[in-house]
């Protein structure tokens, strides 16, 4: 009986002790988040206004020559107006739209009809807002002709944003190219679009940088970028950027369908222990790569999923003798980030982006998975593959959190795409 009470108190006593320590970690890693959320110089700057933490004052600046109107002008593609052209007929729009409703499975035309409304009646199922706003259809189409001085990011930073006569974001043009231009499409959310004004997206900085290296005009690269896009929309879009008589298109796609499309799906399939498990923050935190999917389970639904939206494009493409390019996607990183810079992406990534059972080590697991499966579809269906995120590395002085570029980064994607494509005999 003494040995049995003996045992009995010192596994209590062990279990008390790892029930002090479990409440302690758990403790320190509640007390660790509060304090990124308080403290973390880069989260006051989004959630407070106060000025990005970068010391280097040029920091978001671009080169002087992007900033220089009159050689920006020189290398403007030919075709852009630098005045409103009439707008594209919605007749026009349902034409080429209705050749993609044709063919699609039962199931994307269904997602077609969502977005777009029945086949032949579009122009009186899509209803603009009234006003002003940006939006004909959320996330899908921007109306023709807004302009925005005052229109707010994803990162809160103001930009002068002008949508044109066939609702991107880029200068007025016409559908029909001029004798000796190549035109780029230019295809993604807003990490394609984003820029402090039309002139200073990725696209329109290739464009120029295109031109000035072959002292031509000849480059028209159109930015298609729409805010919240993902690959199933830009499936449904494809008889849009097609309809412009593209030599090229250019995908930058990657976030939106890790984060609003796949990671809800791991979240919710996560088995019970998962479940459990994630509740604890120390738990959450620390090895939350324990609790979604191993990388195998994520290549299987983002080839089912995504890069099936992805080859139905370029299928389309290839069939219409158009160039495919897919970029692999970027995202801070590099043996430089410090733990100030890791906190803060940990942050965007839990409050803004994958949810609070998602850290960021885990949003670099499926980004890696998803550009892993972009390389692999390059080679099997023979497209251009664009290798921006083994090129792009960086913390804050680039990213503005897990995906969007401030200044500097989206500079630099755009000269190391244009490099790419002149240094591999792309464009000439």
């Amino acid at each position: 009986m003494r040995n049995f009470l003996k045992y009995f108190f010192y596994l209590g006593s062990i279990l008390l002790w790892l029930a002090a320590v479990a409440a302690a970690l758990e403790f320190y890693a509640r007390w660790q988040l509060r304090s990124v959320e308080t403290k973390n110089p880069f989260v006051l700057s989004r959630t407070q206004g106060k000025l990005w933490p970068i010391p280097d004052a040029q920091s978001n600046a671009f080169s002087d020559w992007l900033l220089d109107k009159e050689l920006r002008s020189k290398c403007k593609g030919k075709g852009k107006s630098a005045d409103p052209l009439p707008p594209v007929s919605p007749e026009w729009e349902n034409q080429n739209r209705m050749a993609l409703f044709n063919d699609l499975d039962e199931s994307g035309q269904q997602v077609f009809k969502n977005l777009y409304g029945i086949p032949g009646q579009q122009s009186e199922s899509i209803s603009a807002a009234p006003g002003d706003d940006l939006w004909e259809v959320p996330f899908f189409l921007y109306r023709k002709h807004v302009r925005r001085k005052d229109h707010k990011n994803v990162l809160g930073l103001t930009e002068d944003f002008y949508s044109n006569n066939h609702g991107f974001r880029d200068a007025d043009f016409p559908v029909e190219k001029g004798a000796g231009v190549f035109r780029i499409v230019c295809v993604g959310a807003s990490t394609t679009e984003e820029g402090p004004t039309n002139d200073l997206t990725f696209p329109a900085i290739l464009e120029a940088t295109l031109n000035r290296h072959f002292d031509t005009n000849r480059f028209e690269v159109i930015n298609c970028g729409i805010s919240g896009m993902n690959s199933l929309k830009h499936r449904m879009r494809s008889a849009d950027y097609l309809a412009l008589n593209p030599d090229m298109i250019i995908i930058y796609n990657a976030v939106n369908d890790i984060c609003h499309d796949l990671f809800p799906i791991w979240v919710k399939d996560a088995s019970p222990w998962q479940q459990w498990l994630r509740e604890s923050a120390f738990i959450n935190h620390y090895f939350n790569g324990r609790l979604l999917p191993d990388a195998n389970t994520m290549a299987v639904l983002i080839e089912q999923n995504k890069m099936a939206d992805l080859r139905f494009i370029a299928n389309r493409a290839k069939a219409r003798n158009v160039q495919v390019a897919l970029c692999s996607f970027a995202a801070p990183g590099g043996p430089h980030l410090s733990a100030v810079e890791r906190a803060y992406y940990d942050y965007c990534t839990y409050k803004e982006w994958g949810g609070k059972y998602v850290m960021f080590d885990s949003y670099l697991r499926a980004l890696d998975t998803y550009n892993g499966a972009i390389r692999q579809l390059c080679e099997q269906e023979g497209l251009i593959y664009i290798p921006v995120a083994e090129n792009l590395q960086g913390g804050a002085a680039l990213f503005g959190d897990i995906c969007h570029l401030r200044n500097p980064g989206i500079e630099m994607k755009a000269t190391f795409i244009a490099e790419f494509l002149v240094k591999n005999g792309i464009v000439k």
